[in-house]
Formats: structure tokens, sequence, C-alpha cells
């Protein structure tokens, strides 16, 4: 940001100059002597702001210690890749892109026949929205009318690991990162060497981390991942943080570790590389500042990298250690990873995520492509930062318009929607909310990203299908899991739970403008998967008459929808696989009639401790019989949140049953 600010005051500076020398031409030739002032004024303010750009450079400097990695570096003038060995580029990036879409799967069949015995039904209710808000009584609209039930398929939870010899291995190859790991260990071991009569805040939790095995001090979660079906891998991005007291909330320093793995969900072995496409740059010199200085334009052109897994992003950030704090959080937090097609032809990931921007002293989102080593700061155009910018939520569609812009829900509650550039970081608000408080945000806050249901963006189900769902003009609908956070519900002090969501996007063609609501939500689910305590030690330990389950914070929070696919469609009792649907014209049958084989995989982290997958069948069927998906009301006419309470109403009476079984006070 600061980058920015530096380039704002040259471009004025460039403005003033070349006004002062209009100026000084006009003088010349009228021989008007009040003009003098008007010079002496402006030269006066290039001078100032000449004094606040050193001043700023200086400050930027002082009393602060950078993590900076090497970056990508722009070609010079005149080193573009030969016209030749860019057409080789094209012809591998053809190869690339001409994998079978219709074989290409995420989940292999040997991982199917052996997950099919595991599957457990669950209960799945959601609320809808309110139709009918003829008798203007819409609060007393009871949540059971709102209501929809009915079964979904759910697999045993299955951990995704991570090897911590082979990460400090990597992590220590990077050596800002690694004297960052050292320092902090020095700066630890000080304080408990320090009198113990030290007064510094926290010391004396540090102190009993001396009993702490090395290894308990690190901790990861958060994996998010996707699929990436031209080489056949789930791409993985988790959170690995180094905490000296081993307790989730008190980490120093976080890291993005990336992991690949096959259809099986086995990660491929240590030093596996791929040949990847990026986008990179070369510039081209122009002159500033009426030929002081050179500029230069930036053109972007397909090249390929070598890169060997598993992979530590180099992310740069700041840090200070004093003064003297438990908890620090530096580097970045929250990971989440989509897809988007670059301009130049193939299919990459982007990652979101949020981090302490100590120049700005806040925490905001970032967003980074990792093929091309391409990092920005996300703020909304003309408005100021949040308090704390977080759980930005990514609204993907495979057919999107735009390849330069991604979508974000940035607030459930109240429903704010932004659209970003993804190489400026500048974002534009397409829905925006009243609220009285600028820094608020609802219990109901991000979890996965949100995707288009398969069924309408997938390009390996014909036409004929989507036809027979067929939903108002220019409307989309997008699924996922959010999450609601609650304070001292019965059980800890706070509990997070995932809630699935849908959320209406209308497109009014005429006022070129978006709307979104939120068409059906459910209250808290767990997917019936066993929670990590906050506190593993004390999990069988009865306090006060609570629970080790009960104990801190009660923690299940979803990352990532890994994929969501339709494996075959049966048709009045006819089983059609994806292979024979391929050159299908013509589907004979009502709405009714169709029910989809489809798989979803959801990555989840319990306690801030681990990362594990559970996969869901059937929740496409489910989801097609909302009647909001085809009600002709469009989004955003009266922006009733009803359905949103009701899903609170549910989750806090989860939460209290949840307490009762695991022997909590209730508060």
């Amino acid at each position: 940001m600061l980058e920015r600010g530096y380039t704002a005051v040259l471009t004025l500076m460039e403005r003033a100059i070349g006004h002062a020398r209009r100026l000084y031409t006009r003088k010349k030739l009228n021989n008007n002597p009040h003009l003098n002032f008007q010079i002496c004024v402006i030269l006066g303010c290039v001078l100032i702001l000449t004094f606040v750009l050193s001043v700023t450079y200086y400050l930027d400097d002082l009393d602060r210690i950078e993590v900076r990695m090497q970056e990508a570096e722009l070609r010079e003038p005149g080193t573009r890749i030969p016209d030749l060995l860019l057409k080789e580029y094209h012809e591998r990036l053809n190869v690339i892109n001409g994998y079978d879409r219709f074989t290409s799967f995420p989940i292999s069949n040997k991982y199917l026949a052996e997950s099919n015995t595991d599957y457990q039904r669950i209960n799945l209710k959601t609320f809808g929205e309110v139709v009918d808000k003829s008798d203007g009584n819409a609060e007393q609209v009871l949540c059971n009318d709102l209501k929809f039930e009915d079964n979904v398929d759910v697999s045993k939870q299955q951990y995704i690991g991570f090897d911590l010899k082979i990460f400090l291995e990597k992590l220590h190859q990077i050596e800002p990162y690694s004297e960052l790991i050292k320092k902090g260990q020095d700066h630890f071991n000080a304080v408990k060497m320090d009198d113990e009569e030290d007064e510094l805040e926290g010391a004396e939790e540090v102190i009993e981390e001396d009993k702490l095995d090395e290894d308990k001090k690190w901790l990861r979660f958060g994996g998010s991942s996707v699929w990436l079906p031209e080489y056949n891998i789930h791409y993985m991005v988790s959170r690995v943080f180094y905490s000296p007291s081993g307790i989730p909330n008190r980490a120093f320093v976080s890291f993005l570790y990336i992991q690949i793995f096959d259809s099986d969900w086995n990660e491929l072995p240590a030093g596996t590389s791929l040949d990847l496409p990026f986008e990179d740059k070369a510039r081209t010199t122009q002159p500033r500042m009426h030929g002081l200085f050179q500029g230069w334009t930036i053109e972007k052109f397909l090249n390929f990298k070598k890169t060997s897994f598993p992979q530590i992003l180099p992310i740069p950030f700041d840090y200070e250690l004093e003064p003297f704090s438990n908890k620090y959080y530096f580097g970045p937090e929250d990971p989440r990873v989509v897809l988007r097609r670059n301009p130049l032809g193939f299919t990459e990931p982007i990652i979101v995520f949020n981090m302490k921007a100590m120049k700005l002293t806040k925490r905001v989102m970032h967003i980074y492509i990792p093929f091309s080593n391409d990092l920005k700061v996300l703020k909304k155009r003309n408005e100021r930062f949040a308090h704390i910018e977080k759980n930005w939520t990514p609204l993907m569609g495979l057919h999107d318009i735009s390849l330069t812009k991604v979508k974000f829900v940035y607030s459930f509650e109240p429903l704010e929607v932004l659209e970003c550039d993804v190489y400026s970081g500048n974002c534009d608000i397409i829905q925006k909310p009243e609220k009285d408080d600028y820094d608020y945000f609802g219990d109901l806050r991000g979890g996965t990203q949100l995707i288009e249901l398969p069924l309408f963006s997938t390009d390996s189900l014909p036409p004929v299908l989507s036809s027979k769902f067929q939903l108002p003009q220019d409307r989309k609908v997008y699924i996922g899991w959010a999450r609601t956070h609650l304070n001292e519900c019965g059980c800890g002090d706070s509990m997070y739970r995932p809630n699935f969501i849908a959320l209406i996007e209308d497109y009014d063609v005429v006022k070129d403008m978006y709307a979104y609501h939120i068409s059906d939500i459910s209250g808290y689910v767990d997917f019936n998967v066993d929670i990590t305590p906050w506190f593993p030690d004390q999990a069988n330990e009865l306090v006060s008459g609570m629970s080790g389950q009960c104990i801190g914070r009660n923690v299940l929070i979803p990352n990532s929808i890994a994929y969501w696919e339709v494996d075959s469609v049966v048709v009045n009792d006819r089983s059609y696989s994806r292979q024979d649907l391929k050159d299908m014209m013509e589907l004979e049958g009502e709405r009714e009639s169709f029910l989809f084989n489809d798989h979803m995989g959801i990555t989840l982290s319990s306690g801030d401790r681990d990362v594990r997958i559970v996969h869901v069948k059937g929740l496409l069927d489910y989801v097609l019989k909302f009647p909001s998906l085809y009600s002709e009301k469009r989004s955003n006419e009266d922006g009733d949140p009803f359905n949103v309470e009701c899903a609170r109403r549910a989750s806090e009476e989860y939460c209290r049953i949840y307490a009762i079984d695991h022997d909590a006070a209730i508060l």
C-alpha cells in the first residue's frame, strides 16, 4: 500500500512540475509578474512532497525487521522469450488442456469402492426464504414453515497429515524464514531466563513452555484444496504455524504449505515435480515526468517452470519482536484456494488469506497467484479498511466472463459482495448493505468458497440435463459451507460449526447490476466427525463439572469444497455415466425422474490442530428440491434475513444439546 502511496506522490510531483513549466512558459510569453507567485507555490509544494516521500521511506525502515523473499523479477527490455520457444510453450499448453474431462474424476474408482460401505445417512435441515409477505408480518412466520429436510450420505472422516520433518527441511532452506524462527526461539528463551518477578505480560506462560517438546510447538490446520484435472492432483494449501506454548491461539508466526495428492488422497512423494505454466512478464520503458525519469509498461506472456512439492509459499511479511507478547500472529493465516482461468489459456490456483500489514497497522486480506508468485493487498476502492479484514468468501463459477476478476462475499451479516481485480487488488462493491457500524460483522462468517451447482457450471455434463432444471434468466446459484461463531452458548467459551448455505445471484441486464440473497441456510452441521479439544491434554478431565470438550473453544471449521462432481445420472431407473452422456442431445423424463450420483469433498479442521476431509453424496438432489431456485422473486427485493435468524436459533439449540451430552454447565 505504501508503494501505491509513493507512486501517487510521484504522480503529483510530475503533474506539479508540468504545471509549473506551463506557467513559466505563459510568464515568458505574457510577461505576467503575478505568475511568479504561483510558480513559487507549486515548487514549494514539490519540495514538501519530496520531503514527505524521503521521511516516509526513512520511517518505513525504522525499528522494523522485514522478511523479504525474492519475488519473481520482471524481464528487462529485450529479454522476452523468443517466438519459437513461445510457440513450443503454447503447444505444450494445448497438450495439458487436452485432458479427457469426461473420464477425469477427483476420486478414483478404487477409493469409491472402498468408501462406499463407510457412508452414514444424516438428516440435513435448511431454512428457505419467506415466499409470501402479503400480510406484512414476516417476523411471525414460524421457522418450521421455512424448514426443508432430507437425507444426504456422509463418509467417515479421513485425516490429511503432513511430515513435520520434511516441512522443517523446506523451511530452513528459505534463509529469511529460518532466521526468523531462530530469532523467535532466542527471543522466547531469553524471556525464560529473566527474573521470575519480571512483569512482562505472558512471560509466566512462556516459562512453562520449557517442558514442551519442540515438535509440539508446530501445528497445522486450515487445509483448503482444489482439484486440478489437468494433472490429476488435489492441490492443498494449509497453515502451518509455530506456537511456543503449543496453544493454537498463541501463534508466533504462520506459513503457507502446499501439498499435492492423488485421487486416492495419498500425498505424492516428496520431490515430485510438475512443469507448470505461469504468466511471465517483461517491461517496456517509456519516459515519465517529461523525460526526467523512465517508466515502463508490463507485457505478459506464457512461460513454464518446474515446481517441486511439497512447497512453502514465499510470502513476504514484516515482523517486530518488541514489545513482548505471548502471541504475535505474524505471517499469512486462514488460506482459501480457488481456481481461475488465466487470460493466457491455462487454469491456475489463486490463494486468498489475511495477514498483518504492519505498515498499515492492520490485518488485511491478500491475494496470491502461486504459479506466477504475484502478491497483492485487497482493498475496497475509495473506502477505508475495516478494523480487521478477514473471512472474505470467494464466489466462483466455471464460466465467469471475467478472467481478471474475483467476486467475494465480504460479509454475510449484513450481506455485502465485492468484485476484485486480481492484478491490482482494487475491489468494487457490487452489493452494499446499510449498517450503522462500519466495522460490524455478524456471527455468520466465511468458511469454504461458494461454487456454482455442477449441473450448470461444468463442461462434463450436457446442456440437456440443465435444461430439465431451468432457472430464471440470468440467475446463478452458489453453494458452500459458512460457519457461525457463538459465544458462551453452552459448551466452552465459544463454538464454531459449519452451516450449509445457498446464495442466489440475479443479474439485471438493463441496469447492469447484480443482486444477491441467502435463499437457504442450515443450522449447525458436524458431519458426525470427532471434535478435537482445544486443550487435548485436558480432554478426559472434569473441571468444575465440565468435560474437557467444553474447556476453551469448541471448534469445527469448514475450509474448502475440494471438489463437487457428478459421476452418473439415473433417469427412469436407468443409469448413465458421464461418458454415456457426452454426446447425448435428448433425454426423456420429467424433472422428478432424474437422480444424480454426485460427490462433494469438504475439508475441515477441528481444534485448530488438524486437517481432515469428508465426502458427501446426494447433495445435488437435495439442493435441486429448493423452491427458491425456481422462484421468480428476484434477489434483494426485500433483503429479509429471517431464515438466517432461524438458522441461528437451530445452531443455539445444537450447542445446548451438545453441552448436555458432554456434561457441561449450561450457561
